[in-house]
């Protein structure tokens, strides 16, 4: 007999998947994949963990044994052991592909897909760490997040009437506008606006001081937005600065003209 624990993950358009085989004396054996896909998601990376202990078993041509394959995600037990139990194939060409993998494996070997026991618990967590092993690539950067890759070959900006933003604080008047900068003149006040960036479904929502400002589907947009409702006062009476994981993706895509143009805009000193 052979377990196989599996687990998937994902993060921009990187999925891994972290595999462990524990044979019958209780060794086991850790595997790491990493793949990309243009609309990477954590489902998908889950099913290609799948995909992973099948490639396993294949290379080891375990066709003579029991195999227990345990994972934690519901949709993978039941497009692999539910629905072939009830002879319910896949109308999707990547899944109906594993399904039949798995049943020609079947034909060798009796297979069980089903979710980690409490006793498994230690070798899952070894599995989850395994597959994010693909965050300590260097090059890691150029593939996440993947918003910020559709934004960049998008179509222009929305017009005035789509924008929806509301501002922080009220536009400064025409004597802020027309302040020495802060650098010359240190009696004048500066208005520093933090800005943070959260994920909520399919959109990107724009913190500004923790205040919600702006949201929308892509991530590059709902900054440009935000940054060109208050471009009268950048620099002169008003200082943006991003913020964790905001600060870390626009540096993880700078070479992007576009964002060079935002960060340009929001501050010099973070180009």
């Amino acid at each position: 007999m052979t377990i196989y624990v599996v687990d998937g993950s994902q993060k921009g358009l990187v999925m891994g998947a972290g595999v462990v085989e524990v044979n019958d004396h209780g060794f086991f054996q850790p595997y790491h994949f990493t793949t990309y896909h243009v609309e990477a998601n954590s489902l998908l990376s889950e099913i290609f963990a799948f995909e992973s202990v099948l490639t396993i078993i294949k290379k080891n041509k375990e066709m003579t044994t029991t195999i227990h394959i345990h994972t934690d995600n519901n949709t993978v037990i039941k497009l692999f052991e539910d629905d072939l139990k009830n002879e319910h194939l896949s109308r999707n060409s990547y899944i109906l592909g594993l399904q039949n993998q798995l049943l020609l494996i079947k034909k060798f070997a009796r297979v069980s897909v089903s979710r980690i026991t409490d006793n498994l618990q230690p070798i899952a967590h070894i599995a989850h760490d395994l597959s994010r092993s693909y965050l300590k690539d260097p090059n890691i950067d150029l593939y996440m997040p993947r918003e910020n890759k559709v934004v960049a070959s998008a179509s222009p900006l929305p017009s005035n009437k789509e924008k929806k933003i509301v501002p922080v604080s009220p536009s400064p008047s025409k004597k802020e506008q027309k302040v020495v900068p802060v650098s010359s003149s240190p009696n004048k006040k500066e208005k520093k606006v933090k800005l943070q960036i959260k994920r909520e479904g399919s959109s990107w929502k724009l913190l500004a001081n923790g205040q919600l400002v702006n949201k929308h589907s892509k991530f590059l947009t709902v900054i440009e937005q935000y940054v060109t409702s208050h471009e009268s006062a950048l620099g002169d009476s008003l200082f943006i600065q991003p913020c964790g994981d905001l600060d870390r993706m626009l540096k993880a895509i700078k070479k992007n003209k576009k964002v060079n143009t935002i960060l340009t805009r929001m501050n010099k000193a973070l180009v």
